[in-house]
């Protein structure tokens, strides 16, 4: 069924149809993206996405990088890779925190803190749990919060370096 409809001359918008039916979709040759007030939502709604992609494609290779700047105990990725390949549910547990929390990230430095946290978790310095619990405190933290998050994580896990661009706190290192 089609979104959009025309009866008796009148266009009708069925609201009942798929939620993820996208506003392009919605608005894809229909009359209703010519209504001027429809245009501007349809550019701001274009604007927006652009800017978001934008903003994903420096989160993950931020992540990326963080991760492998440092390397990891060969011993314990090894034993990593191997529970990662043989258990599904924990690969997919790994995967969806990678990408659905540098989804959600809005600064780059959370990603960079999350490849860490990450890593720890390989190096077992941090429980699955563990790294679950942090990284909803990071997800929720605002940027300046991140001394307090380092105050935490000394108790939790032991030695937090911080390193810096500009002599401002940018991410914490797990060690």
């Amino acid at each position: 069924m089609s979104a959009i409809t025309e009866t008796r001359g009148r266009l009708r918008v069925d609201l009942s149809v798929d939620s993820e039916l996208g506003i392009n979709a919605l608005l894809q040759d229909s009359i209703l993206k010519e209504i001027p007030l429809m245009k501007s939502v349809v550019s701001f709604y274009n604007i927006a996405n652009s800017v978001i992609d934008r903003h994903k494609v420096i989160k993950t290779p931020a992540f990326f990088q963080e991760f492998h700047r440092k390397e990891i105990n060969q011993d314990k990725l090894d034993a990593f890779k191997v529970k990662f390949s043989k258990d599904g549910n924990y690969q997919d547990k790994v995967v969806e925190t990678i990408i659905l929390l540098n989804e959600r990230f809005l600064q780059t430095e959370k990603s960079k803190i999350l490849a860490n946290l990450i890593k720890a978790h390989i190096e077992e310095n941090i429980t699955w749990q563990e790294l679950q619990d942090i990284s909803f405190v990071l997800d929720a933290i605002h940027p300046k919060g991140f001394v307090f998050l380092e105050k935490i994580s000394k108790n939790l896990i032991g030695r937090i370096m911080v390193e810096t661009k500009t002599e401002n706190l940018l991410c914490l290192q797990v060690v």
